[in-house]
């Protein structure tokens, strides 16, 4: 905590400018998707926003992990220029992609056949044949897809933690296999200290994203009957996506969801990232600096 307050004014102007550059990377898909295109212009806007999110984004946030990491160490690093940023972040992203790879397929799959696809054929070709391998129909393959979307996610989110000492290291060095072999040892002998560190950093996600969800749920999903069963909900969820593509989201609305974002998300944001600089500094130099 005292990283954080002693370096507050430049650690959220950080946090703010990457949260800044990254709805930039994100916004020409989204809004395409929004605004009812499909097919070859979605891909398009969606290359461009991952191009800008590699040489943009990525050098961007080593830059500021860096600085973090300077914060947070008894020894100066050396300075690391775009290159080296550049190269560090696309490796890190290398070794995490694939793990995200079946929840950004699996996401996409229920965004396309629920709001695309024609419910009946969706549900024929895809919701009855997974539904059937668990002894059900349409509203057994519905949970069960979203059940594959909840654990794919939890395995990327997981699989990118365990490599978050990639993050604090020292940019300006070469990342040697012995250097990542000392991190993986590192991170077997801290494992509880890093585990017990993610429980706190979870809590303090929770509230921005209890808000955003309350701002969604009355804002489009408070007429949604859940309780008539899972098959029901995602034809509503549906419907309601359907609307959004062809009227786009309400400035009311993203307006409030800016100001989730600016007031909760950002600062709590910054706090984690700190606490993580402070805990992996301290472990990849042999240091118990975690409470500092």
């Amino acid at each position: 905590m005292k990283t954080f307050f002693d370096n507050l004014g430049e650690i959220l102007l950080t946090a703010l400018a990457l949260t800044a550059l990254r709805i930039a990377a994100l916004y020409p898909a989204l809004a395409a998707l929004l605004g009812g295109r499909t097919g070859f212009s979605v891909a398009v806007r969606a290359a461009a926003g991952l191009l800008f999110y590699l040489f943009a984004v990525i050098p961007a946030r080593n830059f500021g992990y860096m600085r973090l990491r300077s914060f947070s160490s008894a020894s100066s690093a050396g300075k690391a220029g775009y290159g080296r940023l550049l190269s560090s972040g696309a490796a890190r992203l290398g070794r995490g992609l694939p793990w995200c790879v079946p929840a950004f397929f699996l996401m996409g799959l229920w965004y396309y056949g629920f709001s695309v696809m024609d419910l009946i054929n969706w549900s024929r070709k895809v919701l009855k044949p997974l539904g059937a391998i668990f002894g059900g129909s349409s509203p057994e393959g519905t949970a069960a897809l979203l059940g594959m979307i909840l654990i794919s996610a939890l395995i990327a989110a997981a699989a990118w933690w365990l490599d978050m000492e990639s993050d604090f290291r020292d940019m300006s060095l070469k990342d040697t296999r012995k250097e990542r072999k000392s991190r993986r040892e590192a991170r077997n002998r801290f494992f509880s200290r890093r585990l017990g560190s993610a429980g706190i950093n979870i809590l303090l996600t929770l509230p921005s994203l209890c808000l955003w969800a309350f701002v969604l749920w009355q804002a489009f999903l408070k007429d949604i009957h859940f309780q008539y069963g899972a098959m029901n909900a995602a034809t509503e969820l549906a419907r309601v996506l359907k609307n959004l593509r062809n009227k786009g989201i309400p400035g009311t609305v993203l307006l409030r969801m800016g100001l989730v974002l600016l007031t909760v998300h950002v600062p709590l944001a910054a706090l984690r990232k700190t606490r993580n600089a402070d805990l992996i500094t301290g472990i990849l130099e042999g240091e118990d600096r975690s409470e500092a």
